[in-house]
């Protein structure tokens, strides 16, 4: 089995904020091009280690982690050494670049401010696309909702106009979840800013003791993100904030980031990792067997009931529906909200931003 300590792994657990799932953004690495790997189970390839800058356990790590649990870098010959879990993408996309991880896993904006920065952060491999935006309502907000005929399933503009005169809790300004937020809510006739109040609570702790106590109507988040754990007790009703919105599913969620000389040092090695990863989230796509998913969940979920249990898989599987390539308009779409967040325009072109060699190689 992968020699990765549980003790780390659940230290690792519920370390990533806001800025973790701001958009990092994925630059490319330039000539350089994975080798060709032989079989592991075959004999051809050693034994490699990958150092992981990773933002823990948290639920949008689940393809990773299945890798993990999974056996799957086993079968790869990789070994993988999950640096302790980091606060923000800045900070994982600075280890690759001091050269204290070999990769992050990261959330696409880190990675562009990076390459407006002159450092060579680059995206080789897309795990998430789409940005997941949720609302966690109290349980007496969805009833007054569903009062007036507005549902979870009621159309996306209707939603929105529900939102009126709520206080929501959310991310502080500028970051993503802030920006995306602001954006949907304009794009739908509605002003962020007159029309309903945003409470920015930082700390997510905070943000679901404020949702417990009823001092906000909602919160705003991303998907499966920090209202999971408030769902799970009872505490809110998620509702879908980002399906049907002409920018939000195009835009890159969770990638692994590289660095121009990590991929010259390790190609062949980076390339088995991303095989691994990508098998794993096709296994959890296509359903994991009761088995399997208990096993899964003892390490990411353990406390959540059943049912929330399966919503945070099928919530997650819709994100990971994608190749693990990055197309130039999805590149764009990501660009747009990260120039949301920043006072002064960020242009990082798609032909230094993605790196799609490892991915297009992957079977």
């Amino acid at each position: 089995m992968l020699k990765t300590s549980q003790r780390r792994l659940k230290r690792a657990a519920g370390a990533v904020t806001a800025a973790v799932l701001a958009i990092s953004l994925a630059a490319c690495a330039g000539s350089a091009e994975p080798a060709a790997t032989g079989s592991a189970e075959g004999g051809a390839s050693a034994t490699e280690t990958i150092r992981l800058a990773n933002f823990g356990t948290f639920p949008n790590a689940m393809p990773l982690m299945w890798a993990i649990e999974g056996g799957y870098f086993d079968k790869q010959n990789v070994k993988v050494e999950l640096l302790p879990a980091m606060l923000n993408a800045t900070d994982m996309v600075n280890a690759v670049m001091n050269d204290e991880a070999d990769l992050a896993m990261t959330a696409p904006s880190a990675i562009a401010f990076a390459r407006s920065a002159g450092r060579p952060a680059v995206n080789v491999g897309t795990v998430m696309m789409g940005y997941s935006l949720e609302i966690g309502f109290t349980p007496e907000t969805v009833a007054k909702l569903e009062a007036k005929g507005i549902t979870k399933d009621s159309p996306l503009k209707e939603r929105v106009e529900a939102l009126k005169g709520m206080t929501l809790g959310s991310f502080t300004a500028g970051s993503s979840t802030d920006a995306a937020f602001r954006y949907l809510v304009k794009e739908n006739g509605v002003d962020p800013d007159h029309d309903m109040t945003l409470q920015p609570i930082a700390d997510q702790a905070a943000q679901v003791a404020a949702l417990r106590a009823k001092r906000i109507d909602g919160l705003v988040a991303t998907a499966p993100g920090n209202v999971t754990a408030a769902a799970a007790n009872g505490t809110a009703i998620t509702w879908d904030f980002w399906t049907g919105d002409k920018l939000l599913p195009k835009v890159g969620m969770i990638i692994f980031a590289g660095s121009e000389e990590s991929i010259k040092k390790k190609p062949e090695a980076i390339q088995r990792f991303l095989e691994a990863v990508s098998e794993a989230r096709a296994d959890i796509v296509a359903g994991l067997s009761a088995e399997d998913s208990a096993k899964l969940k003892k390490v990411m979920g353990a406390d959540m009931p059943d049912g929330v249990w399966q919503t945070t898989l099928d919530s997650l599987s819709k994100l990971m529906g994608e190749p693990f390539t990055m197309t130039d308009a999805s590149w764009e779409s990501t660009m747009t909200l990260v120039n949301l967040q920043s006072d002064t325009p960020i242009k990082v072109p798609a032909s230094e931003a993605i790196n799609n060699t490892f991915a297009e190689l992957i079977k």
